[in-house]
């Protein structure tokens, strides 16, 4: 149900994050976005020119979180109230711009925006399970102060627990993924091949946590994290905790939600509370809802022959598309 809010005006910065070095994309990027906000950061990977909207950073693209930590002092420069973090393939909607988006998302101040954040113990979702045994707050190495400012396990637990966010520790349910076949049957067989080992895989993985569940090493959430708004008032706390999940070698898509329900008081809004539709492939984790958004993505691409024509041709009732590959707009 959406709601009405107070949404007095209130300015926003653009952050766009690339996950990798694809530097052929800057000019593409500022060519869109830099007539909507005045306020533009571009974060790019082991990048050396000297273009000052963008921040040199490095790491490994499964935590990029750490690239939001690295550029904080950048980021907390810029003159906006809050930011808007999105990846480099995430294409806005045009109507949006740095005065107008706590309105579009019925965003209250203070307040951080993802589109959901789900609950890992219920099995919705295979990433978030398939990534709890590959990070570890007690590292060799690692120096047990790093985790001191967290909640302890049992702490972070109760929290989301009582934000109705996690049922268990323990994963033992695996969501199958069945992508659709296409037709013609033949004339797609390459395709339908890698649906059938894709098929047989989900099967397997479902079989091995019903009989080896695996447990949490600390207690995590999961949700979609290539567009996400962060209120100024909470960046600096907010990225404390992405420094020690990035240290963890915690996946991105658990470490950015679980650092904001974490946050004492931190108040969180969803997608559900706003009017547009949001474009991507993966959440909800649906085979049907692939499939829409990957047709409306091919739809758009098809009808545009240059980036100014993504704009024109942008479906309205979208908040965003993901992912729309820009390098095809390259000159």
């Amino acid at each position: 149900m959406m709601k009405t809010m107070n949404t007095a005006s209130r300015k926003t910065g653009l952050i766009v994050l690339f996950n990798h070095n694809y530097e052929k994309n800057i000019p593409i990027i500022k060519e869109i976005y830099q007539s909507r906000f005045s306020d533009l950061l571009i974060l790019m990977p082991f990048y050396y020119g000297d273009d000052p909207h963008v921040i040199s950073v490095y790491g490994n693209s499964y935590t990029f979180q750490s690239y939001i930590v690295q550029a904080r002092e950048r980021i907390m420069a810029m003159d906006c109230d809050s930011f808007l973090i999105i990846g480099d393939d995430v294409f806005l909607n045009p109507s949006i711009n740095n005065t107008n988006l706590h309105e579009k998302l019925s965003l209250e101040k203070d307040t951080f925006y993802i589109d959901s954040i789900c609950n890992v113990s219920l099995g919705e979702y295979s990433r978030p399970i398939l990534e709890a045994t590959r990070f570890n707050p007690k590292a060799p190495g690692l120096d047990p102060s790093v985790n001191r400012i967290l909640p302890s396990f049992d702490e972070a637990y109760e929290i989301l627990k009582n934000k109705k966010f996690i049922g268990s520790t323990r994963l033992s349910v695996w969501k199958t993924f069945f992508r659709k076949f296409k037709k013609p049957y033949l004339k797609n067989i390459a395709y339908n091949r890698y649906v059938i080992i894709s098929r047989c895989y989900h099967i397997l993985r479902k079989i091995q946590y019903r009989l080896m569940p695996v447990k949490m090493p600390y207690p995590y959430v999961f949700g979609y994290s290539d567009f996400i708004v962060v209120p100024r008032t909470r960046m600096a706390e907010w990225c404390r905790y992405l420094e020690i999940f990035a240290t963890w070698g915690m996946f991105v898509e658990m470490a950015i939600p679980t650092a904001m329900l974490l946050l004492k008081d931190a108040k969180v809004s969803f997608s559900d509370n706003i009017s547009l539709k949001t474009g991507n492939v993966w959440y909800p984790y649906s085979p049907q809802h692939y499939a829409t958004i990957e047709a409306t993505i091919d739809k758009l691409l098809l009808a545009s022959s240059t980036s100014e024509d993504l704009s024109h041709h942008f479906p309205k009732e979208y908040l965003y598309l993901h992912p729309v590959k820009l390098s095809r707009y390259g000159r």
